[in-house]
């Protein structure tokens, strides 16, 4: 009965989550979430602010970040959005401000910057474009200026 209860406890932490506040989760030296046994962890990893208030979730299989990626302020509002895969970030990240407006649009691929990156100011207004690709810059930069217009092109 005490063996079925701890099984039960168990598969119950790692199918809704792990929590870390825990002092069982840790990072390696390589960089792997594991528990005090030196066990790769899988599921849900979640860190709060010291006023309890959720600062992260992270998906986590065989103790890398490996999917999607949310962090908050303290405030509650969404701060970034991104995914990993293996460990590396990929796709699409959006960042935001305080006040819940979108700041910054990027793009991932294995890790390295790689596509279109858009940035706007706390009015919405679009304030620069640039790209890349594998981590290189490449095309035309743009910035603009409040009103829209450009106001510096720099080619790579």
């Amino acid at each position: 009965m005490k063996k079925s209860l701890i099984l039960s406890v168990f598969t119950l932490v790692f199918a809704f989550g792990i929590s870390a506040q825990s002092p069982d989760v840790q990072l390696d030296k390589q960089g792997n979430y594991i528990n005090s046994y030196g066990d790769l962890l899988t599921g849900n990893l979640e860190f709060s602010y010291a006023s309890g208030q959720l600062e992260s979730i992270y998906q986590i299989t065989d103790g890398l970040k490996d999917g999607d990626m949310t962090v908050f302020y303290e405030n509650g509002n969404t701060k970034e959005i991104g995914s990993f895969l293996d460990g590396k970030k990929v796709g699409e990240w959006f960042n935001y401000n305080t006040s819940g407006a979108l700041e910054s649009v990027a793009f991932y691929k294995d890790n390295q910057k790689h596509g279109d990156w858009k940035v706007w100011d706390n009015n919405g207004t679009l304030r620069s474009v640039m790209h890349y690709q594998n981590g290189t810059r490449v095309g035309n930069w743009l910035t603009y200026d409040e009103n829209g217009q450009v106001i510096e092109s720099v080619n790579y």
